[in-house]
């Protein structure tokens, strides 16, 4: 059996689609590999990106028989090492001097943990990050010290994260990076990483069951349900649905609002919104609450500005729900508008206007779920992408000490 080391800033308890599709394709891939997961954070707390590398709480990793995961998270003596990455965190620095001082920020990470990483990782045949910046880095640097193949995930979202030069850099080091589907492999051409070395492969789901009934009735819902799922960030649109849903209930139509998802630092108005009766904020719920949720609702909306390829949306679509998202290159990549979801204008008159479509005129929604549904069974469920990314594994395990980038970085 192969052994394979994964690198992840956030892992499962640590709630998010990322982490969700992980643990989904973590759990397939044992089958085959044995994997062994580094992670910083396995909590849903607000995180801040710099800082907690420095001041991150040490947390228990949970016991799982799939795979084996391994915190990395400072002693006292490594934090006294990470302190100079602290001075990212100053206003002045930051903003005249980000990208020098977010590449040494990164550099020292890495550092820090490199013996570590590459002593626990020992008999891996390859790393896999799906990780950029410090994490990113360190897996990159263990495959070296491993000597075997580099593949990278970014999940890169263009003109917010990931595409830093020195994350460029990073990308264009990997034997293989892996796009979710072809506008995000044109974005990462964009922002020049080597097409040569971009694959294409999506996220995906398994199947699940759950009893909407039992969610409404536990939760008092009548009327049409609108479900939203995701960490309350305010690219994300959950603000402006709270405002739609709103607007719609003041039109005398009956509308409820479910709102699923941990906290973020961007969520400290959240109070204002869910005094409404019709606002129904449920935090960070289990798997099985959260299936119930998809059940029991009768549309899904994503109105987020920047998304790759939410899991969410698959998962609405497993329920046959129809989905409403924001226009995004990205998402129009994902969601065929008017077949398997409805795609509007990024603004909350838009979000009014289809959710007010919705509850007046449900039966031009109706064919959108069923379509949803056969696009998942079709391309989206977690065993194909798995053998996806066995098939890569082997690929690269068998050649890859023949490969120009895995021979680059060796004589690097």
């Amino acid at each position: 059996m192969f052994k394979a080391a994964w690198f992840s800033r956030r892992f499962l308890p640590a709630e998010g689609g990322v982490e969700r599709f992980l643990s989904h394709l973590a759990g397939d891939l044992g089958r085959d590999f044995e994997l062994r997961i580094f992670a910083q954070i396995f909590s849903s707390k607000a995180d801040y990106p710099g800082s907690d590398d420095i001041l991150a709480e040490k947390t228990g990793v949970p016991d799982t028989e799939l795979y084996k995961l391994r915190a990395v998270q400072p002693t006292i003596f490594q934090r006294v090492l990470l302190l100079p990455c602290a001075l990212l965190l100053i206003p002045f620095l930051r903003s005249r001097f980000y990208h020098t001082l977010k590449k040494f920020a990164v550099n020292r990470f890495a550092a820090v943990y490199l013996k570590k990483t590459v002593k626990r990782s020992r008999k891996c045949a390859v790393v896999h990050s799906f990780a950029f910046g410090g994490m990113g880095l360190l897996a990159k640097k263990t495959a070296e010290g491993l000597q075997v193949p580099f593949v990278i995930t970014p999940f890169m979202h263009r003109g917010r994260w990931g595409d830093a030069p020195h994350d460029i850099a990073l990308y264009n080091s990997a034997d293989a990076v892996i796009a979710l589907h072809e506008q995000d492999k044109d974005s990462l051409k964009e922002a020049g990483v080597f097409p040569d070395v971009i694959r294409v492969c999506a996220v995906g789901i398994p199947p699940f069951s759950g009893d909407g009934v039992a969610f409404r009735e536990k939760h008092n819902i009548n009327g049409i349900m609108v479900l939203f799922v995701g960490r309350l960030m305010q690219h994300k649109g959950w603000s402006d649905l709270c405002t739609a849903v709103d607007n719609v209930n003041k039109s005398g139509r009956n509308m409820t609002l479910v709102m699923i998802g941990p906290k973020t630092a961007e969520s400290e108005n959240l109070e204002k919104y869910i005094s409404k009766p019709f606002i129904k904020y449920l935090g960070q719920v289990s798997e099985e609450e959260k299936h119930d949720a998809f059940f029991a609702c009768d549309l899904f909306c994503l109105p987020s500005v920047s998304e790759i390829f939410p899991v969410s949306i698959l998962e609405a679509w497993h329920c046959r729900k129809p989905v409403v998202v924001y226009d995004s290159a990205a998402l129009r990549a994902v969601v065929r508008n008017g077949e398997t979801g409805k795609i509007i204008d990024p603004n909350s008159t838009a979000l009014e206007e289809a959710l007010i479509s919705f509850a007046d005129k449900r039966a031009s929604f109706a064919n959108l779920g069923p379509e949803g549904r056969e696009e998942l069974d079709r391309n989206f469920r977690i065993a194909r992408v798995a053998s996806w990314h066995r098939d890569l594994y082997e690929e690269l395990i068998t050649s890859g000490r023949e490969s120009t980038q895995f021979n680059k970085r060796i004589k690097n």
